[in-house]
């Protein structure tokens, strides 16, 4: 059974401003899943005034190590195709799915020189959206019980203010269930750091996805609430490149917040798994024998590596629906 796509399109020309469960899997659907529109409110105000993202949008090819894994919805630059529009920015690389009102993937890039010590940014309407999509704020996630769950995280762009603003737009913010995002989701990003500030390059792409269309919808805009969530990280020496030989952690952990304390590792799965539950492809940019080596692998050193518990400063009472 195939989980729905999540998917979304188009290229930004300016930019001011990602086991063994408890709990079974279902069915997935292979349809579109539509959202009822709302009218796009105009964009509103920076939530954070003293800091403004001042990237630039960046075609495709002017971006290859945020989309070194690929493309896997063929998502474009056309404004019309509102289900996987491309967004390239300097810090990251995604598909944006208008009706779901989130990205279907995030991809990047991560070093030890992105990760520094900028103070957090502040939630904010991305500013670049196509005119007639619908415009998430942060108050759609106000009393929703889910968190702003970031795709690409906030220590991962944590070099400079302008890194970390971009990935604090909701352009890369999914609901998610806060026992995933402080637990194992949380555990996995601070492992891939772990891994950059060891001297290796980290491509990472993540996503979320669902089991059927009886999905829950929050907000004013209706975000829809997916179902698990998924990460691949391919990790080599850096500036090397990716081979067959490469390892890959491919996570997907359902999306709720009973697994606060369970280790991410017993989550993990083969993209070759996550790809029949997403209907996306991966590796696409890869050669094909390489591709088709990597979806196969299940990372066992990752399946031994020893989670970290959950720090304080991650506590619910001190950043409850905050996201991270």
């Amino acid at each position: 059974m195939k989980l729905l796509p999540l998917a979304a399109c188009c290229l930004f020309t300016l930019f001011t401003g990602c086991r063994n469960a408890s709990e079974q899997p279902g069915s997935l659907i292979s349809g579109p899943v539509t959202v009822n529109a709302t009218p796009p409110p105009p964009p509103g105000p920076s939530q954070n005034p003293n800091r403004q993202p001042s990237g630039v949008a960046m075609p495709e090819s002017a971006a290859p190590e945020q989309m070194k894994l690929g493309n896997p919805d063929n998502a474009n630059g056309n404004p019309a195709s509102s289900s996987k529009y491309l967004v390239v920015r300097p810090q990251f690389a995604l598909s944006y799915n208008d009706a779901l009102r989130f990205p279907n993937w995030v991809s990047w890039r991560l070093r030890a020189e992105d990760i520094g010590n900028v103070s957090r940014g502040q939630f904010s309407p991305d500013p670049e959206l196509p005119s007639g999509y619908t415009r998430v704020t942060p108050a759609d996630y106000t009393r929703s019980g889910y968190d702003r769950g970031h795709n690409c995280p906030s220590k991962d762009r944590s070099a400079t203010p302008e890194d970390n603003d971009a990935v604090f737009t909701m352009i890369n913010i999914t609901p998610q269930a806060h026992g995933m995002n402080a637990g194992p989701w949380q555990y996995l990003e601070e492992y891939c750091r772990s891994q950059a500030q060891s001297g290796m390059d980290v491509y990472i792409i993540c996503g979320h996805g669902f089991r059927d269309q009886n999905f829950k919808r929050i907000g004013r805009t209706e975000i829809a609430v997916p179902d698990f969530g998924w990460k691949i990280a391919v990790i080599v020496p850096v500036g090397g490149v990716i081979t067959a030989a490469a390892r890959v952690v491919a996570v997907e952990m359902p999306n709720i917040s009973t697994i606060s304390k369970e280790r991410w590792q017993g989550f993990v799965t083969t993209p070759e798994k996550i790809e029949r539950d997403t209907n996306l492809k991966f590796f696409t940019a890869l050669p094909a024998p390489v591709a088709a080596a990597l979806r196969t692998k299940l990372d066992p050193e990752a399946k031994n590596h020893e989670a970290k518990r959950p720090r304080k400063s991650r506590s619910k009472t001190s950043n409850a629906f905050g996201g991270f």
